[in-house]
């Protein structure tokens, strides 16, 4: 006799550790045995069912490799597997039982055995049913059952002995006086666990029933239920329990024991099974490795042992372990996938998988083992890089400098390595050992990871000598010399913690005196370096700089950087001073010159004559770099003759700061320098905020920015490449006092060029952009100098601080020098997606299917159906390019949304040039109802009224209608009656009841896809404040919302044909059926909770509609052609 095993688990949570072990015993039994393994779910106890219980069944034993012969899923000739779906079969079984007076109804209200279980408390003793209905007349009992509420119990004797012989335990036996009668049936019709297992098991033939031993108890119910029906009582063997480590059955206190978590945690299903095996039985050898047909060879149930066996997270990791290290390399990555991010190189992967192999527990730790070799943010305290008997300056020199000795080794390889950074640590004055492990930790943060010195063939070279640049990335804060001053130190402390190199004070004319808060700095702040500029030398004479950067070197000692140049000639004009570009360069080396002389001790000739010279009295300074500032050919010169460093000016472009760069490199070859060794320091303006768009909404409304915008020069625009003629329109505005007006002027492409817009990270990427243009030290300004802002910016310059920005960077960077015909492609591919095509089914089927009706009717014109055609998706695609701009300005549409566009919320489109394309649409769709109206007359215009505002105020106000719960049955008429009773008269100038007919089912079908697109975004639409039906009516509603409009197109397609409204033929459309049956198995798993099965339902039921309708079409053309 072939042998028949059941595992039957309730719905009531995620499989766990304890039912992964009983099935696999099943399992090995029944193939030892070459039997038959069947899965079977109980879920009689209605009210603890867990919704997704049921998958997660399925994913569990499917990720555990134990496989079924009968189930759910898989069908078998004891169809259906799940008990819910058998309840006739276990009524009849009842009514069995009482008939034979085996079992009884019972009456008794759940009042009355409240109230007997209290008393029965009350006098200590055992509770228990007292049987007050168990001496009821049949007859009496059979009319009361007929029209009381009631349940059925088993009639158990009042003595005798049950007993089984348990192939775990032995011999097993029960007193029958200790059993009370047993609800077997309850009185919604669901049989308790203990009738339905009974019957279940003798009507499947299970031959062995294998299961927990928290079932021990039940058994003398089974046996009794067993003998009433006269059937053969399987043998049975009960599994010890899994124990915690404190001796008590595992359970969620010991921690998670849901399969579910160990697959997620990184363990391997091999070393589960393993391991779980090995709980409870012993082999009788040292063996202790196992695969799954190992154990079908080796198991025995006489080797289970009756004893609890105890769970020990430490034993899964060391099988885990094992397993893992027998997996090849290929399968070994192939494992890895869902545990690093899918933009890892995957043949970087493969080379590394090796090394990591023999010191992983978990997949899930190859993450933290090699993400410093793909991502440049690993996270750690920078201060940790420091050796102990090292400093933060020093530590960054060693950096500095261990990137350029790693930068130069070709081959990147141990042997070239080794040699260099003995060197490099010799000529610091370090030991190997300390250099080596700062050079560790900058490369793979805290946890150790591939060595430093390892094959540059291997994973990684690139990534860490890139990383060693991040650290040795500079960045300071600039601040406006306004506000208070001592809100501008604490920033300033804020700023060196968080790891900035300096902080620069704008020398702001008509403001305060810059020199001042420098000093304040100095003074309260350690460490940072203080940069003063640009100081202009029109008003401040070099002997004061000097005497004033004299005293700012003792107290900064030595941390002060001074940036010299001129101010904006109309700046200088206001002031009465006369400028020219070559005044400025003049007047610049001049000052350079004079304070370089009086830094050293050295006498000025005498200004006038008979003058003695002038002689300092103030002690020599530290060296102190002097950058140049300036936007013109002239004062770049200087700073390539004479400066140590270059100062970008605030609101320069990256084109404008490449080339004034090229200027200044021609200028330092042609004076003998080195343009590398020329320090590229620059103000960079941002205005951060939680989005890029609201960061540029709220830049068009400051008026600093607004007032800088009306002031860029000709040269500066034109760098760029734009032209001024803007600029005065603004200025215009400006100086009307119209700020609103002028902020509208101002376009998103001139902000970006000159202002860093956006969120943390985006600010972060576009520095980044302003480094790979040539900046060694942007100085990050906020345009607003307020405490949120100037928080946001020093976060911001943490990200820079990490070269994980760097890709995106680079992109930023290229985006500048695209083509024009590059820029064309990638306007037309958003203007594309915001136009939503793959819904376009939802306007061609209703216009063909009119054009069909039309031929069918012998009054078909092809070119006015072309007209129609083109008008009616024009009319769509206005209305999706409205309805991606209102979802984005509500809230409902973000980064994140499913099956949202995209291209306006990435930026790649802006909202003003979706709404001049949506405009264009509407404005496609009135020409071609032009040319309809002058062929059909009036009813055509009022048809395109109607359509333009319906589709308009889709999502726009004053109605948007889509958010609220009359979108439904308005898209059912917009896009099913209008459009093909609409069509059908554009085309034949007729009106016909066969068109109504024909746009019912359609028009229920485009409502269905408006329908699924809100019952998936229930939670989304729910925190925007839309008022959907399905918000408002729940998720249950929605389902069987959804379900009569799919439906409903069928019945309404077959009441027309019955009815003679449409041809036969028609009925091709039933061909989509097998789609149909699809939508339903989808909504109803949709209903249980699981949302991913109706993740696509959009675009599901936008196919079932396409079939649908083309198929429709298709049986009205047949027609038309048949009539002829």
């Amino acid at each position: 006799m072939s042998v028949r095993l059941r595992f039957a688990p309730s719905p009531t949570g995620a499989l766990h550790i304890g039912s992964v072990r009983t099935i696999l015993y099943n399992y090995l039994f029944a193939q030892q045995r070459q039997g038959t393994l069947i899965l079977r779910i109980e879920d009689t106890d209605q009210d603890r069912l867990v919704a997704g219980a049921i998958d997660s069944i399925y994913d569990g034993l499917h990720w555990v490799g134990i496989t079924w012969n009968e189930g759910p899923h898989e069908g078998g000739p004891h169809a259906p597997y799940v008990q819910s779906e058998r309840l006739p079969l276990y009524q009849r079984h009842a009514q069995e039982l009482v008939d034979k007076g085996a079992a009884y109804y019972c009456f008794c209200s759940k009042e009355r055995l409240a109230v007997l279980r209290a008393e029965q408390e009350a006098r200590h003793e055992l509770t228990r049913y007292d049987r007050h209905c168990r001496n009821i007349p049949p007859d009496e009992a059979a009319a009361r059952a007929a029209a009381e509420p009631h349940v059925v119990r088993l009639k158990v004797p009042d003595e005798g002995v049950l007993s089984i012989e348990d192939l775990v335990h032995g011999h097993v036996e029960w007193q029958a006086n200790t059993i009370e009668d047993q609800v077997i049936l309850k009185s919604d019709g669901f049989p308790t666990y203990h009738l339905a297992v009974v019957v279940d098991d003798h009507v499947m033939g299970i031959t062995h029933i294998m299961r927990g031993e928290e079932w021990v108890a039940s058994v003398p119910k089974h046996l009794l239920i067993y003998r009433a029906f006269g059937w053969d009582v399987p043998p049975m063997a009960h599994f010890p329990s899994v124990l915690g480590p404190d001796g008590k059955r595992l359970s969620k206190r010991h921690g998670s024991t849901a399969v579910s978590q160990f697959r997620d945690d990184g363990y391997l299903p091999e070393a589960l099974i393993n391991y779980v095996a090995l709980i409870g039985w012993s082999p009788g050898t040292e063996d202790e490795i196992f695969s799954m047909d190992d154990l079908v060879q080796v198991w025995k149930i006489e080797q289970v042992q009756s004893a609890g066996g105890k769970w020990d997270k430490a034993r899964l990791d060391y099988f885990n372990g094992v397993w893992i290290r027998k997996l090849s390399v290929d399968e070994l990555v192939r494992r890895l996938e869902p545990f690093v991010p899918a933009e890892w190189d995957r043949a970087v992967l493969t080379r590394i998988a090796p090394h990591i192999q023999e010191r992983m527990k978990t997949l899930k730790d190859a993450q933290e083992l090699i993400r410093f070799l793909f991502t440049d943010d690993i996270g750690y305290d920078k201060s940790l890089l420091i050796p102990k008997k090292g400093d933060r300056v020093t530590t960054l020199e060693a950096l500095a400098r261990a990137r350029a000795v790693l930068g130069e080794i070709e081959p990147f390889v141990s042997t070239n390595i080794e040699p260099a950074l003995v060197g490099l640590a010799t000529a610091l004055g370090w030991s190997k050992g300390d250099l080596n492990g700062v050079i560790r930790m900058a490369i793979t943060g805290p946890r150790q990871g591939e060595e430093p010195h390892a094959d540059g063939k291997g994973a990684g070279a690139s990534r860490g000598r890139s990383r060693l640049m991040a650290l040795a990335r500079r960045i300071g804060l600039g601040l406006a010399s306004r506000g208070k001053v001592s809100d501008c130190v604490a920033w300033a402390e804020r700023a060196r913690a968080a790891g900035l190199e300096s902080v620069w004070f704008h020398d702001s004319y008509f403001e305060r005196d810059a020199v001042t808060y420098a000093s304040a700095v100095a003074s309260h702040v350690d460490e940072i370096a203080i940069g003063l500029g640009a100081l202009n030398p029109f008003t401040r004479h070099p002997v004061l700089i000097a005497m004033t950067i004299s005293a700012l070197d003792e107290m900064a000692q030595s941390r002060i950087r001074l940036g010299l140049g001129s101010a904006l000639p109309l700046r200088l004009g206001q002031m009465g001073i006369p400028y020219s570009p070559d005044d400025a360069a003049t007047r610049t080396t001049a000052t350079i010159d004079t304070l370089h002389q009086l830094w050293k001790g050295e006498r000025l000739p005498p200004g006038k004559q008979g003058l003695p010279p002038l002689q300092p009295m103030f002690p020599p300074v530290h060296r102190v770099p002097i950058y140049i500032a300036g936007y013109r050919s002239p004062m770049m010169v200087v700073a390539g003759q004479k400066g140590d460093g270059y100062l970008a000016r605030p609101a320069e472009s990256i084109p404008g700061l490449l080339k004034l760069l090229r200027v200044m490199d021609r200028a330092a070859r042609a004076a003998g320098r080195d343009p590398d060794a020329i320090d590229v320091a620059g103000y960079l303006l941002t205005f951060i905020d939680g989005t890029r768009r609201d960061a540029l909404n709220r830049a068009k409304r400051d008026p600093f920015v607004i007032y800088m915008m009306s002031i860029l020069s000709d040269v500066t625009l034109k760098r760029a490449g734009f032209e001024p003629e803007n600029r005065d329109r603004i200025a215009a505005k400006w100086r009307a006092e119209d700020y609103t007006g002028a902020g509208a002027l101002i376009a998103d492409e001139l902000l970006d060029a000159y202002i860093l817009c956006g969120t943390r990270r985006e600010v972060a990427e576009r520095t980044h952009a302003y480094h790979e243009a040539g900046m060694d030290l942007p100085l990050l300004q906020p345009v607003v100098q307020e405490e949120a802002q100037v928080q946001a910016l020093l976060e911001a310059a943490v990200l820079y601080g990490s070269a994980e920005v760097g890709s995106a960077a680079r992109v930023a960077l290229e985006a500048q020098h695209k083509t024009l015909a590059q820029r064309t492609r990638d306007q037309i591919g958003a203007f594309w997606e915001i136009a939503r095509p793959f819904s376009f089914t939802a306007s061609t089927v209703p216009v063909a299917a009119g054009g069909a009706l039309a031929a069918v009717a012998g009054a078909f014109d092809p070119s006015l159906f072309l007209a129609t055609l083109v008008g009616a998706v024009a009319l769509h695609v206005g209305t999706n390019v409205t309805n991606e701009i209102y979802d984005v300005r509500k809230g409902v549409d973000t980064i994140v949304s499913p099956r949202a566009s995209h291209a306006i919320v990435k930026g790649r489109i802006s909202d003003s040039a979706a709404y001049r394309f949506a405009i264009f649409a509407f404005g496609v769709a009135v020409l071609m109802g032009l040319i309809l109206t002058a062929s059909r007359g009036w009813p055509i215009v009022a048809l395109g009224i109607v359509g333009l505002i319906g589709g308009y105020t889709y999502t726009a106000p004053p109605f948007q209608y889509k958010f609220g719960p009359v979108g439904i049955p308005l898209v059912f008429l917009l896009m099913g009656p209008l459009m093909v009773i609409g069509s059908f008269y554009a085309v034949s100038g007729l009106f016909d009841f066969r068109a109504v007919a024909a746009s019912i089912p359609v028009g229920l079908l485009v409502a269905a896809i408006l329908h699924g697109n809100e019952w998936r975004d229930i939670s989304e639409d729910a925190r925007a404040g839309a008022k959907t039906f399905s918000v408002q009516a729940g998720r249950a509603a929605a389902h069987w919302l959804y379900v009569a409009l799919v439906v409903g197109a069928y019945l309404a397609l077959s009441g027309a044909v019955v009815f003679g409204l449409l041809p036969t033929w028609t009925l091709l459309a039933m061909l989509s059926l097998p789609l149909l049956v699809r939508q339903i198995r989808s909504s109803e798993l949709g209903a249980t909770g699981q949302q991913r099965a109706i993740a696509m339902i959009d675009l599901e039921t936008a196919q079932l509609h396409a079939a649908f309708g083309y198929l429709l079409v298709v049986g009205l053309v047949i027609a038309a052609l048949l009539a002829r």
